[in-house]
């Protein structure tokens, strides 16, 4: 691997360990109230307990369930709103300043 490859590929770690870094830096220095900002350790090991304990993972389905609910509702109310005001000029017309507002 060249150089300027190598470098291009460390790139997006480069930014993701400096964020951490920062983050860390903050933290350490309670920057910011740690009910607010906790270290990344801490989060890593609230995160890491909440999928061990079971909770974290339960309550990522129900988020993906009620996500793709909501899509579902969105595209069955929307894409026959989007058919009837494309084949009418006069509906589309009627609801232009709601659409465009």
């Amino acid at each position: 691997m060249s150089g300027a490859r190598f470098v291009s590929a460390l790139t997006p770690a480069v930014g993701a360990v400096g964020f951490i870094a920062l983050w860390a830096l903050i933290a350490a220095l309670e920057l910011v109230d740690p009910v607010l900002l906790p270290s990344p350790q801490a989060s890593g090991l609230a995160i890491w307990q909440g999928f061990v304990g079971g909770a974290l993972v339960g309550d990522t389905l129900i988020t993906i369930r009620r996500t793709l609910l909501a899509f579902v509702i969105a595209v069955g109310v929307c894409v026959p709103l989007g058919l009837a005001l494309g084949s009418s000029v006069r509906l589309y017309r009627s609801l232009e300043f709601v659409i465009d507002f």
